[in-house]
């Protein structure tokens, strides 16, 4: 018994395979924690000595070290705002760069053999 179907890749079928793999909550949670305690590292360390807190005021270096860090957050965070309308972009490209994505794939089962056939390609596996 021979078995077939086809289909049409979409804009949106490449937009999903780009995006990363879900995190598990177990390191969402281990990423939170590791990132309130640093911050929490860090506001007690300049609310318990005078010194950090004029360093954090007149230090030329501190403020510059700040400046980068503010800097890096908001680059990160532009990106992932921007995240869904570059895989979008990317997916398109895909579609439009390379010949035959945009016609149907065509798979056949049999007991002996799985087969793919494309515009440009043909696959045959025992």
């Amino acid at each position: 018994m021979r078995d077939e179907f086809s289909v049409m890749f979409e804009e949106s079928d490449f937009a999903e395979a780009f995006k990363p793999p879900p995190r598990s909550r177990r390191a969402t949670f281990a990423l939170l924690g590791v990132a309130a305690l640093l911050a929490g590292t860090i506001l007690a360390l300049v609310l318990a000595y005078p010194q950090a807190r004029t360093a954090l005021v007149t230090s030329s270096l501190v403020i510059g070290l700040l400046g980068a860090v503010v800097l890096a957050a908001a680059l990160v965070a532009a990106l992932l705002v921007a995240a869904p309308s570059l895989r979008k972009r990317a997916a398109r490209s895909t579609l439009d760069n390379h010949p035959g994505m945009r016609e149907p794939v065509n798979y056949c089962f049999d007991p002996d053999h799985f087969e793919v056939r494309g515009r440009y390609t043909q696959a045959r596996y025992p």
